[in-house]
């Protein structure tokens, strides 16, 4: 009897060494090799609650906190940007812009917007702004920061308009994001920390935290034991991450999803009537110049179907509302035709593009942002528009 109780833990132990060994071999393999996605690579730094969300030290170190704005360019600052499909070297000037501004001339386009604007992911010959002043032959003032939202659209032109001469204005609204970035409410619940900017309608800067509920926001206490445990390994995060892709785990429906459910529910309709009174207010405060409206979609919609599919299928989306990953676009365009505002969807260049080159030389494989080619679409849909509609600010070049 005894032989056979010594065999069955003899073969139990080769087998659980067996396994252990498999185990710290794949552990190994995964953490030399294995490419990690950004939610596995927990950054080291810190981000202040103030600055852009999700900004690493060197973004950081172009922006200062702003009472109002919540945090905005700090002039005169520089740094390389070195990312695994883009180096950048990133200069500010006097104003917190990347422009080469000797003199301000009194022909000048004011472009406002957020990081697609701001392209920190290209060099600063190969910006929309800078592609586009080549075209039309008048200088753009790029006031894009990353992070920004409509209603710090509207408190930076507000600063600016006295100060800077210029014949129009072009607003670069993202889709993505520029909804969710006017509510508080909505904002501190995609960045699971409290926002330091002043929200537009709010009477003083309440910097109140939002609750945030478990499942966007974990603090340790809320994680079982087990799952923080298993966090410590790339096997986790390979394998969790494995099962999401093929639809088996899913995953709750991120805040900025929520914005392609309809209809929306209260949070985020209270953020489109938001969005319409700003843009009305910025209309005002541009007075008798032209102001364009430039409307930058989300990258889903312009992407390959079986992409799109691929990242659907992660989330668990409720089955009582539809999923319309175009009707956000649609609904901010009706609601510039009610206020009278032109605008240009930059959707079908983009998506002309991304059918006729790929998707990643239009948007970068690293980062959620145009490349250069996609620079220069918009670019040129925006050159084309302004040269066929705006012959008073080219001095006659364009066409009426």
């Amino acid at each position: 009897m005894k032989p056979k109780i010594s065999y069955l833990v003899s073969n139990i132990t080769v087998l659980f060494l067996g396994l252990f060994f498999s185990f710290v071999l794949l552990e190994v393999a995964l953490r030399i090799f294995w490419n990690k996605p950004k939610e596995v690579n927990k950054p080291k730094y810190q981000t202040p609650f103030w600055a852009p969300s999700g900004a690493d030290e060197a973004q950081v170190s172009l922006h200062y906190e702003d009472p109002i704005l919540g945090w905005r360019h700090r002039p005169g600052a520089s740094v390389w940007l070195r990312r695994s499909c883009f180096t950048t070297f990133v200069s500010l000037n006097f104003m917190g812009t990347r422009d080469e501004v000797e003199e301000f001339n009194a022909e000048s386009i004011v472009l406002l917007g957020d990081s697609f604007m701001e392209g920190l992911q290209v060099n600063t010959d190969k910006l929309f702004d800078k592609l586009l002043e080549i075209k039309i032959e008048v200088p753009v003032l790029n006031f894009g920061v990353s992070g920004y939202g409509p209603d710090q659209y509207l408190e930076v032109y507000k600063r600016v308009k006295d100060i800077i001469p210029h014949r129009a204005v072009v607003v670069a609204m993202y889709v993505g994001n520029d909804i969710r970035n006017v509510s508080r409410y909505l904002e501190e619940m995609a960045n699971g920390h409290r926002s330091s900017k002043k929200f537009f309608g709010e009477s003083n800067n309440d910097t109140s935290q939002v609750s945030v509920p478990a499942s966007l926001s974990e603090s340790n206490d809320a994680i079982p034991l087990w799952k923080r445990i298993g966090r410590l390994f790339s096997i986790y995060h390979f394998v969790g991450g494995q099962l999401h892709e093929l639809g088996i785990l899913k995953r709750p429906l991120p805040v900025d999803w929520q914005l392609y459910l309809y209809p929306p529910d209260p949070q985020w309709e209270k953020a489109w009537d938001t969005v319409k009174q700003v843009l009305l207010d910025l209309h005002r405060e541009v007075g008798e110049k032209p102001m364009l409206v430039m409307i930058i979609p989300d990258r889903l919609e312009v992407a390959p179907e079986n992409m799109v599919k691929r990242e659907m299928r992660k989330y668990r989306i409720p089955t009582s509302l539809e999923f319309r990953l175009d009707w956000p676009r649609s609904n901010l365009k009706l609601l510039l035709r009610e206020m009278g505002i032109p605008f240009i969807d930059l959707t079908p260049a983009l998506t002309t593009a991304v059918r006729k080159q790929g998707f990643y030389s239009v948007y970068l494989p690293c980062d959620s942002h145009w490349s250069e080619q996609g620079h220069a679409v918009a670019a040129d849909v925006v050159a084309n528009y302004i040269l066929r509609t705006w012959s008073n600010v080219m001095g006659g070049r364009g066409k009426m």
